[in-house]
């Protein structure tokens, strides 16, 4: 668990405690304070008042290879991504337009023809907003997207699209939209990496 704070602490930098319990949500207040306190003592932290900053100059790193899609982005790319990760939010790269040929509800994925995407097809992305037919639907094409659930998908899952747009679980003859980042049933609402 301390590892995991100290790993949060250097990606955020300089934060306040409010803002490290709203990333760590998981964690209680108190363990949280006790982790900060000892890391403070370790001289892993320095505190000025209510604000902590990450003490670049105490630890040796050891340089890690990213995963291949972090590779080609900047590092305010990733940092951003890395901060949506924690606080369970979508970051959207890039939206694009599609016109609706049927009535489309958010958060599901659309085919290339306007229509929800086909069961085990490839999606153009996914609706970011209610979209009557004939009007122009925003598409979340890439990035930390939400989407909604048709089946059980577990986090970390390659996922698919049912007939009616929803992420499920990718079989090997399904094409791949992404990659589940929570864990969800029917009707919930998860968020999937997808084209970065």
């Amino acid at each position: 668990m301390k590892e995991r704070i100290l790993r949060l602490c250097k990606r955020l930098n300089k934060f306040s405690l409010d803002e490290i319990i709203n990333i760590a949500d998981d964690v209680q207040k108190s363990v949280l304070e006790l982790i900060l306190t000892t890391l403070i003592q370790e001289n892993k932290l320095i505190r000025k008042g209510e604000i902590y900053f990450y003490n670049k100059g105490s630890i040796v790193t050891q340089r890690t290879k990213l995963p291949m899609f972090f590779q080609f982005h900047s590092q305010e790319t990733i940092d951003l991504i890395v901060r949506c990760f924690c606080s369970k939010i979508s970051m959207e790269i890039l939206i694009d337009t599609l016109k609706a040929s049927v009535d489309l509800k958010k958060l599901r994925f659309a085919g290339f023809d306007g229509n929800y995407c086909e069961t085990g097809k490839k999606a153009f992305g996914i609706v970011d907003a209610d979209t009557s037919k004939d009007e122009l639907a925003p598409i979340a094409l890439n990035g930390i997207l939400l989407i909604e659930c048709g089946g059980s998908v577990s986090a970390f899952d390659e996922i698919t699209s049912d007939s009616e747009g929803r992420a499920i679980v990718c079989s090997s003859q399904d094409t791949s939209n992404g990659f589940a980042l929570d864990s969800g049933e029917e009707g919930d609402t998860i968020r999937i990496v997808r084209g970065i």
